[in-house]
């Protein structure tokens, strides 16, 4: 072989990989894009996107929200638990509603009746363990702890379940 033919053969070569290179980034590109395009269209985004699903389910929007501040700003729990029960009546799977009733159930001191609710919107959205089911329920087992030591026993401290 020739020098002529040798470099022809390493310029083919370097061609090759080149058009290996831009055909990989073509397919990448249109992953996304495929991606992109299944989840705008797809019903379940919702339920992986989780700062979008409030607006956009049924069950969603910011009326529940807004009812049940209002409600843990006057200090009416148990009008909270009621609110939150009727919503889970229509929407069963609201981790929300269950998270809130849990709330304000712990706030009235029913302990183990707080745990079941918030156990369900742990199944709902596991993705709130971390942030705002593990808080509360340990808040929930501290205080239940301490409401059951004889009062000298007790710790001056008080965990707060902030409202």
């Amino acid at each position: 072989m020739n020098d002529f033919e040798t470099q022809l053969l390493r310029e083919i070569k370097k061609f090759r990989y080149t058009i290996i290179g831009i055909v990989l980034l073509i397919v990448a590109g249109l992953t996304v894009a495929y991606f992109n395009a299944l989840r705008e269209a797809s019903s379940l985004s919702d339920d992986y996107w989780p700062m979008r699903s409030a607006e956009s389910s049924l069950c969603g929007g910011d009326s529940f929200r807004k009812k049940v501040d209002e409600l843990f700003e006057a200090g009416k729990y148990k009008e909270a638990i009621n609110f939150s029960d009727e919503r889970v009546k229509v929407c069963p799977s609201d981790a929300r509603a269950l998270f809130f009733k849990a709330k304000a159930l712990a706030i009235e001191g029913q302990w183990d009746e707080a745990l079941k609710p918030l156990g369900k919107a742990e199944l709902l959205r596991p993705d709130w363990r971390y942030s705002y089911i593990r808080p509360l329920r340990e808040s929930i087992e501290w205080n239940k702890e301490q409401a059951n030591r004889p009062k000298e026993e007790q710790s001056l401290r008080k965990q707060a379940i902030k409202p």
